[in-house]
């Protein structure tokens, strides 16, 4: 069973639950007592590799190509963000997530070719049930048996509720009472997912989000109303702003919130008052709170 996931944080995760290292089967203990969880660590003995696609296809245009300049540097442009003082030096760096994304998409089509089964892992999150679509879309000409670890949305953790969208925000120490959920889809199920990506293709707008469990093509402007109601005070650290929206579990990176708060900074609809290279020393102003507080 080759298992597929969609960020680093869920690879080294699984990759934890996958293995029969004292030290690490310890840690997993450790996470259970921190954290109060209801499971007990279980190892996932039938996984024979993992590959992670991190492509976020839930940003960005999807008429460029997996091995086009564009989707290579997307990845990495999420931690460096639009204000990231780059060095000639850099560009380098910037595609090395890129061609990892291109080995492991050509990996994933050689196990496929040998028949090997998969299991895809996903939350209901625009990024990781993007990477389902298109795994679906990649795996459907091939005659393999592909199985789905959805994770659900809603667990507690002691007696407490928590909400959780992401694969990579669960512990380690619950993936294998998550690997219960698994199931098999059939051709048409496949097929139908395969479609769905191919109509987010031809939508080929900049941003993907859920909408009442529904994932849609979205303006890339569409969580500016959002950010600009972190605005709870006329003056704030980048670092602040991005912590609460974070806080209201979207199922977006910090680095993509940054982005937009630096494009609405150059749309006029924010200023920057004082720059820094760490989002705490920046500070920013929402112009309309500051010319009310004025009159």
């Amino acid at each position: 069973m080759i298992d597929v996931v969609f960020s680093d944080t869920a690879h080294g995760n699984l990759a934890a639950a996958t293995s029969s290292n004292p030290q690490t089967i310890a840690y997993m203990n450790y996470e259970v007592e921190e954290y109060k969880l209801n499971t007990k660590p279980q190892a996932i003995e039938d996984s024979e590799g993992i590959i992670c696609l991190g492509f976020h296809w839930d940003i960005g245009y999807l008429n460029y190509p997996e091995d086009s300049e564009y989707r290579m540097k997307l990845p990495a442009s999420l931690y460096y963000g639009h204000h990231c003082r780059l060095h000639p030096e850099d560009e380098a760096e910037l595609l090395e997530d890129g061609k990892n994304n291109l080995e492991s998409l050509k990996k994933l089509q050689e196990f496929a070719q040998r028949k090997r089964a998969f299991r895809i892992w996903y939350g209901r999150n625009a990024m990781e049930l993007c990477g389902f679509y298109y795994t679906c879309d990649v795996l459907k000409a091939y005659d393999v048996d592909i199985c789905t670890v959805e994770i659900p949305t809603i667990s507690t953790a002691g007696t407490k509720i928590r909400q959780v969208s992401s694969l990579g925000m669960r512990h380690a120490a619950e993936y294998g009472d998550l690997v219960k959920n698994k199931m098999l889809l059939t051709k048409e199920m496949v097929t139908y997912y395969s479609s769905l990506w191919q109509s987010l293709k031809q939508e080929n707008t900049p941003l993907r989000v859920v909408v009442s469990d529904i994932l849609i093509s979205v303006p890339e402007d569409f969580y500016d109303n959002l950010i600009m109601n972190g605005f709870t005070e006329k003056r704030m650290t980048e670092a602040q702003i991005v912590s609460k929206i974070m806080c209201l579990n979207l199922g977006i990176s910090s680095g993509f919130v940054e982005q937009r708060i630096w494009d609405m900074g150059q749309s006029g609809k924010i200023k920057l008052i004082q720059d820094g290279e760490q989002s705490h020393m920046r500070i920013w102003t929402n112009i309309l709170m500051d010319c009310l507080m004025k009159r």
